[in-house]
């Protein structure tokens, strides 16, 4: 199944270049003492604090079967991070690197140590070598472990996620198993931050049209379907970048999110019964309610018996739905780490254009890049073992030949600017970074005490992200990357 990995462990500081010079001597010496260069991982003491801890030797030395990866970069959540086990290094959404100079070999895959790596957060028990597996993993492993369907059957029922059960990225290194069936190698053209932001909304939303819509859609007419977000302004491209990657027609979907609910009641008689399939991204309560009233579709036979409300966030929300309406509290599982490579491709292409060009693209609304991914959307790999020509021609056939009866919904997303490619992270940037999904905030993680904070409020260590929980922090996409400390040489003597 898999190659035995093994790694030598070399644990390589990044050297500082603020050097002090002893005016007695003339010695050069360095500002950091070894004591601030151990390796840390934080540690959740309940979901409001976090707590540094040294990392022990033999969890990073090396071991059979694995590889020690540096962790460089995590996104965190601060609404649902933090809510996992006491004990638990949170994080559940981070990229590394291989710390040493060798290339480390995992079945057929080779790993560089230039390459971007990701941990997929959700893990199963035989990646894990559990003492006690689970019933659908002992059947997983009697089958095809590279397929798409094997996991869709069998998904791992312990709930094994990093950040949550697992410890997760808020630390400086981590032994993942099984490097060829954990990992996920980033494109070179990708931003890291995509490729974390991809399990907010892209990633559920086409997880569930390829096993919950698409199958539904094969068996007749379809009607439209409602997206409420948290909000269109930052989301809404995640959404549309899985329109394109599956090809579909725009003109079958309708945006809003909770503010526009708030700000609009007049929505709720226009929308009432008018979607056959309504998908919450939104974690309020007011939201979810109003999705129970928009669904259901009832003026269109042969649509009521497949109309579906689906839940991503606030999952624990007791609602009351009518019979014939299926309610889905998706959650993501292995199976969907072949999703993300497949959205992580489609990125690469999206990047590759853009930084084909000279100059960079036009602000343009939500609706006229809506209009341009379906008309140039991109394939699926046919390796996976589902038809993407089928969930295409379904949606596709139901938008261009509506029936009479079917509602004509105006998409309630706002005619906004948006830019859908960031400018350069730094003025020294050798080409520029292209990022297509929102980030609230872009920060450094920093753990060395010595830290001149005061020099960049984007420098953090574990006390500012305590400070962040202790204030009800609610932002969603904050991405760290850890780097070295902030130092300043000083000019001055000492009398």
């Amino acid at each position: 199944m898999t190659k035995s990995v093994t790694q030598s462990l070399t644990v390589a500081f990044p050297p500082t270049n603020e050097s002090m010079s002893d005016l007695n001597t003339h010695t050069s010496y360095v500002t950091k003492r070894e004591v601030d260069l151990l390796p840390l991982r934080r540690v959740l003491v309940n979901r409001r604090r976090l707590r540094d801890s040294v990392i022990l030797l033999n969890d990073i030395s090396p071991q059979s079967m694995s590889v020690l990866l540096r962790i460089k970069h995590v996104a965190l959540d601060f609404t649902s991070d933090f809510d996992g086990d006491c004990g638990i290094v949170p994080g559940a959404r981070f990229v590394g690197r291989i710390p040493s100079s060798q290339i480390v070999a995992s079945g057929d895959n080779k790993y560089h140590p230039k390459d971007k790596l990701m941990v997929f957060p959700y893990s199963t028990c035989w990646i894990q070598n559990s003492t006690h597996m689970c019933q659908n993993c002992l059947s997983a492993i009697s089958s095809d472990l590279g397929a798409y369907e094997t996991h869709r059957r069998s998904p791992c029922s312990h709930n094994l996620v990093y950040g949550k059960s697992l410890n997760g990225g808020l630390q400086d290194y981590v032994r993942v198993p099984l490097p060829s069936h954990s990992l996920v190698k980033v494109p070179e053209s990708v931003s890291v931050h995509d490729c974390c932001f991809l399990f907010d909304v892209a990633l559920p939303f086409l997880s569930f049209a390829v096993n919950v819509l698409a199958p539904l859609m094969r068996q007749g007419p379809t009607g439209r379907i409602l997206i409420i977000l948290d909000d269109t302004r930052k989301e809404a491209n995640d959404c549309l970048l899985v329109i394109r990657h599956l090809q579909l027609d725009h003109s079958l979907f309708t945006f809003t999110d909770t503010r526009v609910l708030k700000e609009k009641p007049e929505l709720t008689e226009k929308y009432n019964s008018k979607f056959q399939h309504v998908l919450v991204f939104a974690s309020s309560a007011h939201a979810i309610n109003k999705a129970v009233e928009f669904g259901g579709h009832a003026s269109v036979a042969g649509l009521i018996s497949r109309s579906t409300l689906a839940l991503f966030r606030n999952q624990d929300q007791i609602i009351s739905c009518p019979d014939y309406r299926k309610i889905y509290r998706y959650t993501l599982s292995y199976k969907d780490k072949f999703l993300l490579e497949q959205l992580l491709a489609t990125l690469a292409s999206l990047s590759a254009e853009d930084q084909a060009s000279d100059t960079p693209p036009a602000p343009q609304s939500f609706e006229v890049r809506s209009k341009t991914a379906a008309s140039s959307g991109l394939s699926l790999n046919s390796g996976l073992n589902y038809s993407t020509e089928s969930v295409a021609c379904s949606l596709n056939s139901s938008a261009t030949q509506p029936s009479s009866k079917t509602p004509s919904i105006q998409n309630s997303v706002e005619k906004i600017s948006h830019r859908f490619a960031r400018e350069p992270r730094s003025p020294d940037a050798g080409r520029r970074h292209v990022s297509w999904l929102h980030c609230d905030q872009d920060l450094r993680l920093c753990s060395d005490d010595n830290c001149v904070h005061e020099l960049s409020s984007r420098c953090h260590q574990t006390k500012n992200i305590n400070e962040m929980l202790s204030g009800n922090c609610q932002l969603r996409r904050v991405f760290y990357t850890h780097r070295s400390a902030c130092h300043v040489k000083l000019n001055a003597f000492i009398f």
